[in-house]
Parts: C-alpha cells; structure tokens; sequence
C-alpha cells in the first residue's frame, strides 16, 4: 500500500508543477506520473498491486536522478 500512496501524492504534485519546469525536463515522464494516480485513485477497486509494486521498484529506477537534477536546477 505504501507504494499506492506515493504515487497518488507524485500524481497528484505534479499538475502544480510550472509548466516551464516540465519543459525544461523532457525526458521526466510528468505526464506517465499523472496517469498513475489517476488509475490509483479513480480505479482502486481494479488496479493490481503487483503492477503498482514493479513500477515503484522498477520503473522509478531512471527517473530518479531525472528528478534530482530537477531539484537541483530549479529554485
């Protein structure tokens, strides 16, 4: 479940994101992130939590230092 969570709080982070700040990090998939939380929140009683698990372990993996130049580049 904690996976779940994470993904609905990055989702739901991410619309209020300047969209200048999207821009200039292409390769973020911001728009891929979005979706996660909506399929979390709006088809919990349908989403399957292996899938939720493998993404949060496994497909995270790259973004994260995507996301950490974001950090560091942006004020």
């Amino acid at each position: 479940m904690p996976s779940c969570i994470t993904s609905m709080v990055v989702g739901k982070a991410v619309p209020h994101l300047p969209p200048e700040v999207e821009a200039r990090s292409p390769l973020v998939p911001w728009g891929r992130m979005r979706g996660v939380r909506n399929v979390v929140v709006h088809e919990y009683s349908g989403i399957n939590l292996l899938i939720i698990w493998e993404t949060a372990n496994s497909d995270l993996s790259p973004v994260v230092p995507l996301l950490q130049a974001v950090l560091e580049r942006e004020p």
